[in-house]
């Protein structure tokens, strides 16, 4: 079992989401990016919208139901940001992951969930950045 603990939050979706949530989620993985794209009704046009968070270097990525049955080998402490990207500082996990490309690349392990469609995403890689949201 993996120790993954002390979260904080690193990016709040709900700056640009509304408080009713997202309407799905889209993973796109091509070259070692991962791509996850957060679609929801824009308040003020009433049109789809889309909110672009890009993690390069990824390494690991996984998608589950939440709540649902776990799929890793891992014992999380989440802190109270459910639906907030957190970075976990202590992750062994992610120092595994380090440990296999013989400290090459810095890595950073990320959480976030989706409560609105029952959806997780977590990510293992080197940074992320937020592509402010667009219309489709």
């Amino acid at each position: 079992m993996y120790q993954v603990k002390n979260p904080k939050v690193v990016f709040d979706p709900y700056e640009y989401v509304p408080s009713w949530g997202e309407s799905d989620i889209e993973l796109n993985f091509k070259s070692n990016v991962l791509v996850l794209n957060i679609i929801f009704d824009d308040e003020e046009t009433n049109k789809e919208t889309c909110l672009k968070i890009v993690f390069k270097n990824a390494f690991f990525y996984n998608t589950e139901s939440y709540p649902g049955v776990k799929g890793m080998n891992s014992v999380y402490d989440y802190g109270d940001s459910l639906s907030s990207l957190i970075e976990f500082s202590e992750s062994e996990y992610k120092a595994a992951w380090e440990e296999h490309f013989k400290g090459l690349f810095q890595l950073s392990h990320y959480k976030i969930f989706f409560l609105n469609i029952n959806k997780s995403v977590e990510v293992i890689c080197e940074e992320f950045k937020v592509e402010k949201p667009f219309f489709n």
